[in-house]
């Protein structure tokens, strides 16, 4: 992540034959930057990768935070002594106790259940207390950039963001008027 944004911006002016921004203005050309970050984070979740706390609900069933998009890993709780969670088949676990969603809320979380089909949802083992918390890895979502940001993914992901964002303001109504483009 060593690009810098304007630096992008200036190199699709270049393209776009827009050098003095006559057709599309710095705030143009940055969101469409921004439109190509969301839409690669959309296809592929594991290119922003966020790991840290998050707090849980009373129950089984827990979520990821405002802007996630997919959850990687639960690595452990954060409460001393930092016992580590897995991950088990939920199938496994309702054939070895069928009961277990109405345990006993713990605070601490042994297991968890994610079904890929649900990528913002996870159940834990046992029910939580309201009063957990665990260190997971998961697909976010970065802030919108400035003009003094560097792209956020990793610059291995430019060509595409550079692409992306000159389609996007080639199709975008502008003066210009090049539907040919």
């Amino acid at each position: 992540m060593t690009i810098a944004v304007d630096v992008e911006i200036a190199k699709l002016r270049a393209d776009l034959v827009d050098d003095d921004a006559v057709t599309w203005t710095d705030a143009d050309l940055l969101e469409c930057l921004n439109e190509a970050v969301r839409a690669t984070i959309t296809v592929r979740p594991d290119v922003y990768v966020t790991t840290g706390p998050i707090p849980l609900v009373a129950g089984t069933v827990q979520s990821l935070p405002t802007g996630a998009t997919a959850l990687f890993d639960i690595l452990e709780n954060t409460a001393s002594p930092f016992k580590r969670v897995t991950q088990v088949d939920q199938a496994l676990l309702d054939e070895t106790y069928r009961f277990w969603p109405g345990n006993t809320p713990q605070a601490q979380v042994d297991h968890y259940c994610a079904d890929p089909r649900d990528k913002l949802q996870w159940r834990c083992y046992p029910p939580n207390t309201g009063t957990g918390e665990v260190i997971s890895s998961y697909g976010d979502t970065p802030d919108a950039m400035t003009l003094s940001d560097v792209l956020p993914l990793d610059d291995q992901y430019e060509p595409a963001l550079y692409v992306r964002a000159l389609g996007t303001a080639y199709r975008r109504n502008t003066q210009r008027q090049d539907l040919g483009k």
